[in-house]
């Protein structure tokens, strides 16, 4: 399969479990038949941040004609989000065929990846249509 870049979002300082990590992974190479190429913990809410990680998306985006934002839901900080993602599509431009998805994701009780609400899933749909951002929205489901 093509190799993909994942950056997983999440509110705060990067945390996301070696489990957790781990397993969307998993599901990104098993549901989706792609291979990584880079995958990296991000703080969506510090947009003008990151630099390090965005600095390995940016090395890997030649290789990589799809990349993948993991988000939270459900989650509410879309303005810090909407920059989040402007900096990434502006790395993403020299790769003109470069594709961007975005994997809604619910993490359950124990803080495993979990299929999100239908709501939170119909919402990040409706507000990536809405800010013509091109990125395909796809649902977690275990």
């Amino acid at each position: 399969g093509k190799p993909v870049v994942i950056l997983l979002n999440q509110m705060g300082p990067p945390q996301a479990s070696e489990r957790e990590h781990a397993e969307i992974e998993r599901w990104v190479t098993t549901n989706l038949g792609w291979r990584i190429a880079c995958s990296e913990n991000v703080e969506i809410d510090y947009p003008s941040g990151n630099d390090d990680a965005l600095e390995r998306f940016a090395a890997a985006l030649p290789q990589a004609p799809a990349w993948l934002v993991v988000v939270p839901a459900p989650f509410t900080a879309f303005a810090a989000f909407t920059q989040f993602l402007a900096r990434v599509t502006k790395l993403a431009e020299p790769t003109p065929k470069s594709a961007g998805f975005i994997l809604v994701i619910a993490l359950d009780a124990q803080g495993k990846p979990a299929t999100p609400d239908a709501q939170w899933a119909r919402y990040w749909s409706d507000f990536l249509r809405a800010e013509t951002t091109g990125c395909a929205t796809l649902h977690y489901t275990p």
